[in-house]
């Protein structure tokens, strides 16, 4: 919230915490109160947050946690909401999918009006930035603590599911999600898109966004929503304040 350029970013961002902070919280109760286990962060995703968070440039905030990481949660809790046999697992996911996709369109709108304004250099270092990302994020999923918590050999484990028609759906879902929002805002240089076909092969030449306008304008406006939202928040939150020093 501190290092967004506008007073509309920093409300938004406002209510992206309150979100985050409701997830949080479903989450730990989820693991810890029903199913009684949770694995830490893997070391590929905290790397990805720590360089994102630790950026001064609030464009690279926004790249590492609306783009990419918030489309590998939508990913992430598709897979869990679409095939998890829980009702509760597949409920809970289903609900946060609303908020992320939400956090996803407002940063694609921010981050496609400023990128234009930066120069060659600046765009290729961000779209460097994008297919690192996505390397690590390609082996997120591989399940290498489930496997060494069973004691099971862990190299077989990890080629058997890095080849398994699971694997190869949810990483398609990955790009499918990233790539045309990489593209929207301005981030598809031709180098570039060469680093992502080790991700989803031809799959991701495909990638296009092909929501017509009228889903694209649906979209804005539930982005615009909770920042009206937060801007009456604002204003009753400074006329209390102002009351009480009255």
């Amino acid at each position: 919230m501190q290092t967004v350029p506008d007073i509309d970013s920093k409300f938004y961002a406002a209510t992206q915490v309150m979100d985050e902070a409701r997830h949080v919280e479903a989450y730990s109760r989820l693991l810890h109160e029903k199913f009684e286990l949770a694995y830490p962060i893997t070391h590929g995703l905290s790397a990805l947050l720590e360089q994102g968070l630790s950026d001064s440039r609030w464009d690279m905030t926004y790249l590492t946690m609306q783009i990419l990481i918030e489309g590998l949660a939508l990913a992430a809790f598709q897979r869990i909401r679409d095939q998890s046999k829980n009702t509760l697992a597949a409920a809970v996911n289903a609900y946060v999918m609303q908020d992320e996709a939400r956090h996803v369109a407002f940063g694609r709108i921010a981050l496609r009006d400023y990128y234009p304004q930066l120069s060659d250099a600046e765009r290729s270092e961000r779209e460097e930035f994008v297919v690192d990302a996505c390397w690590h994020m390609r082996d997120r999923f591989n399940q290498l603590e489930v496997w060494q918590r069973l004691g099971l050999p862990i190299e077989e484990c990890l080629d058997i599911v890095d080849r398994s028609e699971a694997m190869k759906l949810f990483r398609s879902r990955i790009f499918s999600r990233i790539v045309p929002t990489v593209r929207d805002i301005g981030l598809w240089g031709q180098t570039r898109a060469g680093g992502f076909r080790g991700h989803g092969r031809d799959r991701v030449r495909r990638c296009r966004c092909r929501r017509p306008a009228r889903q694209r304008r649906a979209c804005g406006r539930r982005v615009r929503r909770p920042l009206a939202a937060a801007r009456r928040l604002a204003g009753v939150t400074l006329a209390f304040l102002l009351a009480r020093g009255a």
